[in-house]
């Protein structure tokens, strides 16, 4: 298969596998806590005030308010029942929307003897005001599990003969058998034996009172409205009898809280023997817009995601002032009372403009950590617990600007998010260096992430980040896994291939190195080497195809293992020869000396086949600087040397035929030399110019000679560079008679350039 369908077919295999793990993973504990952790950092990086907020105000029954009213009135907690319809009157006066109690009214208020106050007149009052005013909205709580204290006790007179009336003859009877109908006080409260008898009787009890029309009948409002995914809840709590009869406006108090016990989202309806009960910023909402929300959508948990506004709860000095801003104006219990007061009672105005009241919904509710009312939200880290109350409050302004946090079509934003994985486990893939994936990968992160970042500000849009960020985690894993073993795979391959040319020693310095060979172009100091060899062509006239592969291979396998065992790097195979090169891919400090180790080996084994084949070789050795790096076109590139001392290798590889020598050196390698051993064997053969070059070198031959005859040599050059004719022609007459090739060449070039004597020969030949 074409690698490029290859890579493309990974990449997608990689993505499957990204996707099942990251799928599998969104199903643990552990991704919830990942992602929600995430969820609420941007929650509280992005915290920025809102003036939407300024449509609900908190009064808090906090510290401060708790010990004013006790030191200036003498009301311990919990307060009597007049002060919140005091100050629920004064605030729905001045123009507020509706008065939220995240209080909850379980049992009749108490008689305080020492203030001169019952508390069935403070009850009453406060009934009073709820009646009146018909925008205040009581809690009560719901439950999924069966309690005996969901039975209403005490309930008044008037409320349970009402329901007494509307049931039917079996449940009147439970109804006697419950209650005490001789109550002097006008309430009815639970007779002991009842309670201790079948819990059955008692559960029917609790649906029979709770579920009466009379006892709690929401307003048509909510109960035609139409929503989908409405929790279903067994049983209500409602408050004392007094606050629910005839009260269309109650609302539970009850947050929805994930697993590790934070709010996150909000529900803001339930389902009770088939009534629907809104939550208190639903009741809110209702009593101050006199409709239901618009665009309300709820999870299969019947939630939607709260937006939030800021951090929760006020920070004040020792004397109560405030020291910091807040999401929701505060207002202290003890200070709207005094209001209440001065406006109502006293007939006086108070200090608290208008301004700051019309047209506000205003939400009840402790802050006092005393009262136990805080809660986790995404803005408690650190300790810092959130305001019931102002939960309350969030949900409100959410519902009354339809400003929901919205989570787009999973499977549509995961496929988007398929798009830049695939680019990312492809370039996992294809990438020669760790880096380069990278930084592509940080790119594609800083891109979905800005965008994500963008429309969670911008549009109330959650993203699945951490699905996101796990889905290119593991596709950089297995991305990367994958290319390590086909990287390791093609290493292993390139090894092998790279040891049929240079030497096991050399190949583990280059791959231990961890270092990019500079194979681009780049000048150093090495040594070239050519191998031809010689008489090969009549050879091959001689003999099949077959054969004359078969002996070129054996010489050439022997020749490549001699080089490779020197650090030799076997660059090309050239017809009946080879070049090779030392000190290009690494340096090697005595290059010379190792190209002419191998060139001896090579030729020490020619002489031991010639018996059996006939064949003789010529070897070129020359060093200096040279060019190394990568040659040819776009598609097909070669690493090679280049430059005059390699040229010249070439050429002194040729001049071996003019010499009747087997190795020759030029001056440079020669000078290079460090093994003395080896100096001792090379025979000078003088200057020469070699084909195309007018500046003529010093050659060198690996010629075994007496020591007698290799002075005779020398001396007979150092004649002819003195233009000593006499003393040339005297050893001319030697070497006539004892021939030696070397010195034939001289011979030959005083008889036909006479005018030429004493001066380096040119060749006219390569």
């Amino acid at each position: 298969m074409n690698k490029k369908y290859t890579q493309i077919l990974l990449a997608l295999l990689i993505l499957l596998f990204s996707y099942t793990i990251t799928q599998l993973f969104s199903m643990s504990d552990i991704y919830d806590r990942i992602n929600n952790g995430i969820y609420d950092a941007v929650f509280r990086i992005t915290k920025n005030g809102d003036k939407r907020t300024k449509s609900a105000g908190i009064v808090v029954i906090n510290d401060l308010a708790l010990n004013y009213m006790e030191e200036k009135y003498q009301y311990t907690w919990p307060w009597p029942r007049s002060v919140y319809g005091l100050m629920s009157d004064f605030l729905i006066s001045k123009g507020a929307k509706a008065v939220v109690f995240d209080v909850v009214f379980n049992n009749p208020d108490y008689d305080r003897e020492k203030l001169g106050m019952t508390g069935y007149g403070s009850d009453s009052y406060f009934k009073s005001v709820v009646d009146k005013t018909g925008k205040i909205v009581i809690a009560l709580n719901i439950d999924d599990s069966y309690e005996s204290h969901t039975i209403p006790d005490p309930i008044t007179q008037e409320t349970l003969l009402a329901i007494y009336n509307s049931e039917n003859d079996e449940n009147k009877q439970l109804i006697k058998d419950a209650y005490q109908f001789d109550d002097n006080y006008g309430f009815f409260t639970v007779n002991a034996s009842f309670l201790n008898g079948d819990d059955e009787n008692r559960k029917k009890l609790s649906m029979v009172i709770n579920g009466s029309p009379y006892f709690y009948n929401p307003t048509q409002i909510i109960s035609d409205y139409q929503l989908q995914n409405i929790s279903k809840y067994n049983f209500l709590r409602f408050p004392y009898s007094v606050y629910a009869q005839n009260n269309p406006y109650m609302g539970f108090v009850e947050n929805y809280t994930d697993r590790d016990g934070t709010i996150r989202e909000y529900k803001p309806i339930v389902s009770i023997n088939k009534r629907k009960i809104p939550s208190l910023a639903l009741a809110a909402y209702v009593v101050s817009e006199k409709k239901m929300p618009q665009n309300l959508s709820l999870s299969k948990k019947g939630n939607f995601i709260l937006k939030w506004y800021g951090p929760g709860g006020i920070t004040t000095d020792s004397q109560g002032n405030q020291k910091t801003n807040t999401t929701f104006d505060y207002f202290s219990a003890h200070y709207i009372f005094d209001a209440a007061r001065e406006e109502i009672i006293m007939k006086r105005k108070s200090k608290i403009p208008d301004s700051d009241i019309k047209d506000r919904v205003f939400f009840v509710g402790n802050i006092s950590k005393a009262l136990l009312d805080q809660k986790n939200t995404p803005f408690s880290a650190g300790g810092t617990a959130y305001p019931g109350v102002e939960i309350h409050a969030t949900g409100f302004i959410n519902m009354l600007y339809n400003d929901y946090m919205k989570i787009p079509n999973f499977y549509l934003e995961i496929l988007l998010y398929l798009i830049p994985i695939f680019l990312v486990s492809l370039t996992g893939l294809k990438s020669q260096t760790f880096k380069v994936h990278i930084f592509f990968v940080l790119f594609v992160l800083f891109v979905i992430l800005f965008m994500q970042f963008i429309l969670f500000k911008n549009y109330n849009m959650i993203c699945n980040t951490t699905y996101f960020m796990l889905l290119i985690l593991f596709s950089i894993i297995f991305a990367l896994s994958l290319n390590y073993i086909i990287v390791g795979k093609n290493r292993n391959l390139i090894k092998n291939a790279l040891g049929m040319y240079i030497s096991p020693a050399l190949e583990r310095e280059i791959t231990a190195s961890g270092k990019p060979l500079a194979i681009t172009g780049e000048s150093v100091i090495a040594t070239a080497m050519f191998i031809d060899i010689a008489g090969f062509t009549t050879f091959s006239e001689k003999n099949t195809a077959s054969k004359v592969v078969e002996i070129l291979n054996v010489y050439l396998n022997v020749f490549s293992e001699y080089i490779m065992n020197k650090f030799g790097f076997v660059n090309k195979f050239l017809g009946d020869g080879l070049m090779a090169l030392f000190g290009t891919i690494t340096p090697l400090e005595n290059h010379a000396d190792l190209a002419l180790d191998s060139a001896i080996e090579c030729l020490n084994k020619t002489e031991e086949l010639n018996p059996q084949f006939g064949l003789d070789i010529r070897i070129g050795i020359n060093s200096g600087e040279m060019i190394k790096g990568n040659m040819g076109g776009a598609k097909r590139l070669e690493f090679t040397a280049i430059g005059d001392n390699v040229n010249l290798a070439s050429r002194l590889e040729g001049a071996n035929k003019f010499f009747g020598t087997k190795i020759i050196l030029g001056e440079n390698s020669y000078d290079s030399l460090k093994n003395s051993e080896h100096i001792s064997n090379i025979l000078f053969l003088g200057r020469f110019c070699v084909k195309g070059k007018a500046i003529p070198i010093r050659f060198y031959a690996y010629y075994n000679l007496e020591k007698e005859e290799k002075d005779r040599f020398s001396n007979f050059l150092d004649v002819y560079y003195n233009k000593d004719k006499a003393g040339f022609e005297k050893l001319m007459e030697y070497y006539k008679v004892n021939r030696f090739k070397p010195a034939d060449i001289y011979i030959e070039h005083y008889l036909t350039e006479p005018d030429e004597f004493g001066m380096p020969i040119k060749f006219t030949e390569k």
